[in-house]
């Protein structure tokens, strides 16, 4: 648990969704590591809180509904199965308007934001579920995991093994 003298500056809405859940499991895990100079942990928190001010900013700057509504889709639906053509016949629009769409309001287009959502959901189910590689890469509508183990190699750098482990030591709380 972390104090902030004076409050943040940004709504509670923003930590509800904050999609790098991963950066909170790295903050956990060199907290607790006994030898990881404090600097290290505050550039973490540093990170996490930059993010989170920019979402803030980025949202009142401009809001674009039906841009949201896209991007919420594609959070929500984004499997391996997924694509643009899919995405843009679920909302009526040709794949080229939709990416523009997109790109305007995120800086990314559908295809990317597809990938950006399915890594995120990877991420997630390697930091805080045991599941085993293959029944994530079922789950994230891979046909195998291989191609699931190369997707996340290519995306990530490093296999999902490897992911997993990075951030082992984890604090539980005493409930």
């Amino acid at each position: 648990h972390f104090h902030a003298d004076g409050g943040v500056p940004f709504q509670r809405k923003y930590f509800e969704n904050f999609e790098q859940i991963s950066l909170f499991k790295e903050l956990l895990h060199y907290n607790n590591l006994p030898q990881v100079p404090a600097y290290l942990v505050n550039a973490v928190l540093l990170h996490i809180l930059s993010l989170l001010a920019f979402l803030s900013e980025e949202k009142n700057a401009h809001f674009d509904a039906q841009a949201e509504k896209v991007r919420e889709w594609i959070r929500v639906h984004a499997t391996a199965k997924l694509t643009v053509r899919a995405v843009a016949a679920q909302f009526g629009y040709s794949a080229d308007h939709l990416s523009r769409i997109c790109k305007r309001n995120y800086g990314l287009g559908v295809g990317a934001l597809i990938h950006h959502f399915l890594l995120s959901r990877a991420k997630e189910l390697l930091c805080n579920t045991d599941a085993y590689v293959k029944e994530i890469a079922a789950a994230l509508g891979f046909a195998t995991d291989k191609g699931f183990i190369g997707y996340f190699k290519y995306h990530e750098g490093c296999f999902p093994v490897a992911f997993r482990a990075r951030f082992a030591k984890v604090h539980r709380n005493n409930k």
